[in-house]
């Protein structure tokens, strides 16, 4: 479909047709299907009996969205990396093996410290053995969100539910914040492994358990209650991103991430929590999709977020006033020209597991995929999540 967008710019009469009454616009007119179980546009034309259609809509019945598989939550459909390096003592205060990594644990000091270097803040929320206290604080942050969120955020609704325990058996808090804290000791392997020292050159490494009350921030809702990595940009002041946290990779259904998954997060481009996260799905994709191999465009940026929004704001997905974003950015980028892709995500998943759905909703659709895998001069991918819950992904590309 990447050629069909700008024949329509050619000939904005098509969208005029189109503008007319109430219709749909998609971006491919292969028979695959965008999800089984989404509705999926197949066309571009203008509705006959709006009136009609709606009639015959309210008698269909709707069945409700499967949850996601396990396996697509996966990032790598490969063999998990495995680092040699032993486990090393990498959360001390000081230098790791001898290296220049300063593993701090005072939050105002590394804040300081990012901010006099002008460097992103790494933080690993880090899981300690202590089920009596992660138990209640857990339960009290898990409770609150619904069940269709645990599932579609790759969490498991009895994972947290409050369990009677056998006689001579731990409660089930204390096991899974057992578990918790062995999937963080094999994750300080990873993070030691000897291949990531260098790209460490650019941050401010921060290390904080899942229990401390900073954790319970709202900037950090998206870490889902669980261990991960947050990042929070400090190297521009000037920069509509700094202080803000632009990054999260919590441990979805119990996994951590491999060495090669953690180099995709330290060398993602500069940007916001939405862009990076799309950008990181794009990236670890097994089928190493190459649109993101060039270069980042702030014209396509506007361009992306401004569509995202107006998604959001109408609550439907598609290609609307795409004549418009094609000349405002024809101008920007002569002799390029550009194309567009975009998804949605099922309701309430968080936004890491949002991205990973539209991409595996683009991999499905042969003529997405033609611009999500090609190679392109200049990039960009955003989401943005409207009022029903639903994230709305655009990718914009000029080539």
């Amino acid at each position: 479909m990447a050629f069909l967008l700008p024949l329509f710019a050619a000939f904005p009469f098509l969208w005029g047709a189109l503008a007319r009454s109430d219709g749909f616009a998609a971006s491919d007119y292969s028979p695959e299907p965008c999800a089984p179980t989404k509705k999926c546009a197949t066309g571009a034309c203008p509705r006959e009996n709006p009136a009609r259609e709606n009639e015959q809509e309210n008698k269909t019945e709707v069945s409700p969205p499967e949850p996601l598989k396990e396996d697509s939550l996966k990032t790598d459909a490969r063999e998990p990396e495995t680092s040699s390096v032993e486990p090393a003592r990498l959360l001390e205060s000081g230098p790791l093996d001898g290296g220049s990594l300063q593993w701090e644990k005072d939050i105002d000091r590394a804040v300081a410290r990012a901010k006099e270097s002008k460097k992103m803040l790494l933080i690993y929320f880090r899981a300690e053995n202590r089920p009596e206290e992660q138990s209640r604080e857990k339960n009290r942050a898990i409770e609150q969100v619904s069940y269709s969120r645990d599932v579609r955020s790759g969490l498991r609704q009895d994972d947290f539910r409050r369990a009677r325990p056998l006689p001579g058996q731990p409660h089930a808090d204390q096991a899974l914040a057992a578990t918790d804290a062995q999937l963080c000791r094999r994750f300080e392997n990873v993070l030691a492994d000897e291949s990531l020292r260098s790209l460490y050159k650019d941050y401010v490494p921060l290390e904080i358990p899942v229990d401390s009350p900073f954790f319970r921030q709202p900037e950090y809702a998206e870490m889902l209650s669980l261990p991960g990595l947050s990042i929070v940009d400090y190297r521009d002041a000037e920069s509509p991103h700094f202080g803000k946290v632009v990054s999260v990779f919590p441990f979805l259904k119990r996994n951590i991430y491999t060495v090669g998954q953690v180099k995709t997060i330290l060398t993602l481009p500069g940007g916001s929590l939405s862009q990076r996260s799309l950008i990181y799905a794009v990236r670890v994709h097994p089928d190493r999709p190459a649109s993101t191999n060039s270069s980042f465009s702030e014209a396509l940026a506007v361009e992306a977020a401004g569509h995202c929004e107006y998604m959001a704001r109408i609550r439907v997905q598609g290609h609307q006033n795409f004549d418009a974003r094609f000349h405002r950015l024809m101008k920007q980028l002569p002799g390029h020209m550009v194309s567009e892709v975009c998804a949605e995500s099922w309701p309430g998943e968080s936004v890491l597991v949002a991205a990973i759905e539209c991409v595996r909703c683009w991999r499905l659709s042969s003529g997405h995929w033609r611009g999500v895998s090609g190679r392109n001069a200049y990039y960009s991918y955003d989401m943005r999540r409207g009022s029903n819950g639903v994230w709305y992904a655009t990718g914009l590309f000029a080539n």
